[in-house]
């Protein structure tokens, strides 16, 4: 028994290791992406189960100067369809696991960063633990293998704690409205 556990610490050992070792070696393509995201959780004020869902867009973009990521999340304003809200994120190389050549981790759920969107009513900040696959056409799809969220009430009311959702697929950039286009990619 103690040499199976032994054993079975090794091998993870030896997993990471190989993970951290294929850090950023393919890239996802430059794009945008549509992306539907779910949330289930508790208010923390008493207020019972929450959940809600939303759709936004997430553009990516490699930087080869510092090997990270450029991530904007833009998401569309629910009082005023022609307005989106845009926040930047950055995902450092040693957060990017190259799987193989068409599939890469990326681990923002990591406690230091962070995939914030907020549409006015709900601000979000997902901890996200990201499959990012690009086929062999270059189109690339996203799903979360895990997910922790706080979302918060606009105005800061109460908070929810809970799991969340991220799933999206490429979306050529002229199916992205222009009103998200223009305020996103400023």
């Amino acid at each position: 028994m103690r040499k199976a556990k032994i054993c079975a610490m090794f091998l993870g050992i030896i997993i990471i290791v190989f993970m951290i070792a294929s850090v950023v070696s393919a890239q996802v393509p430059d794009g945008w992406l549509k992306v539907k995201a779910s949330f289930k959780g508790m208010d923390n004020a008493g207020a019972g189960k929450v959940s809600n869902a939303t759709s936004l867009y997430i553009h990516t973009q490699y930087d080869t100067n510092t090997a990270s990521y450029t991530i904007i999340t833009c998401i569309q304003s629910p009082s005023d369809p022609d307005a989106y809200f845009r926040q930047d994120h950055t995902l450092p190389s040693p957060y990017v696991y190259a799987l193989s050549d068409q599939e890469q981790i990326w681990n923002v759920l990591d406690g230091s960063l962070a995939l914030v969107f907020s549409d006015g009513r709900y601000y979000n900040r997902t901890y996200p633990f990201l499959l990012m696959k690009t086929s062999s056409s270059g189109d690339v799809s996203m799903r979360t293998l895990g997910c922790s969220e706080l979302q918060r009430f606009l105005p800061a009311s109460s908070n929810a704690f809970g799991s969340c959702t991220l799933k999206g697929k490429t979306i050529e950039a002229e199916k992205v409205p222009f009103a998200a286009r223009f305020t996103c990619l400023k």
